[in-house]
């Protein structure tokens, strides 16, 4: 509902606004069907979240598709701030840095760059 409601102030006044970006997830993906994950993969949510998350770029997407709003959908695979879980990347590498552990990337995950907030793929997941 957020996002249809966002979507429609875009739609009216987007001779004003130079770019609508929608941050999505990586968890609208769901499990991948390789090792790597292409552009293209299917969306495959796989639980309630995803499938919310999912809904909504697909709508983004029409609204892109329907009228010309200037659309992103980003699918980042990888946040960092205040107060993560120890189980995330920044946070896992930290400890294993203070306990000399090696650092593992699971997938062979290559990063174009990190943001506070967002580490961005090195193909961003989708550009519209």
């Amino acid at each position: 509902m957020g996002t249809q409601v966002v979507a429609n102030a875009v739609c009216k006044y987007r001779d004003r606004i130079e770019k609508f970006v929608h941050i999505s997830t990586s968890e609208v993906y769901g499990t991948a069907l390789s090792e790597t994950m292409p552009e293209g993969h299917p969306l495959n949510p796989m639980s309630p979240y995803a499938a919310a998350k999912a809904g909504a770029d697909r709508l983004v997407y029409s609204y892109w598709a329907t009228y010309g709003v200037p659309a992103i959908i980003l699918r980042p695979f990888n946040n960092y701030g205040p107060r993560q879980h120890l189980e995330k990347v920044v946070p896992r590498f930290i400890t294993s840095i203070l306990l000399k552990e090696p650092l593992k990337v699971h997938g062979g995950v290559c990063l174009q760059g990190i943001l506070f907030g967002l580490m961005i793929p090195a193909k961003p997941s989708t550009w519209y």
